[in-house]
């Protein structure tokens, strides 16, 4: 818990707007995940999707979807546990399908899990015209030539943290 907090107040330190304004600003509401069983282990499975800068250093200009999946224990404890698993450019979610083994649903926690940009439910990032996830030597020109490299810094453990951030205070309200 205490990373966490010391995160949070680091990340808000940093970046120059409100992440819980920007919470705010979107609807929060979750809903079925599309493609997804809606019962995991016991557990009910949910999605959010939120909208986030593209850029933090310009909020203002484009966003992109980032998402976070939630499974809810029959008999919540008003306990809730961010689990940060995968990484930028690999979904946070690989985890759900052996969550009864690390966290028994008797223990009342909501879990949620993050996606991190351009994973899973969030926004694609496809490596061609086809989006395609498998990289190729052509991946790397494509790549520049579609989002440039400053569009492409975008996507790192920098603004993974912001994402997080934002996430954080969403799944507060």
């Amino acid at each position: 818990m205490f990373a966490i907090i010391f995160l949070l107040k680091y990340v808000n330190s940093i970046i120059s707007f409100d992440t819980y304004a920007l919470a705010k600003s979107d609807p929060y509401v979750w809903s079925i995940c599309q493609g997804l069983p809606t019962e995991v282990q016991y557990y009910t499975m949910s999605c959010y999707i939120l909208q986030v800068p593209l850029n933090y250093a310009q909020p203002n200009q484009s966003s992109i979807s980032i998402s976070m999946l939630r499974l809810s224990s029959p008999n919540p404890k008003n306990n809730s546990l961010f689990v940060l698993n995968g990484g930028p450019g690999e979904s946070g979610v690989g985890l759900v399908a052996i969550i009864d083994q690390l966290i028994p649903v008797e223990y009342g926690i909501t879990i949620i899990f993050p996606d991190y940009r351009r994973t899973n439910f969030s926004s694609p990032f496809g490596c061609d015209d086809k989006n395609s996830q498998i990289i190729t030597i052509y991946s790397i020109e494509y790549l520049k030539n579609r989002w440039t490299i400053e569009g492409l810094n975008q996507f790192s453990t920098t603004s993974a943290v912001h994402d997080l951030a934002i996430q954080i205070e969403a799944s507060q309200l």
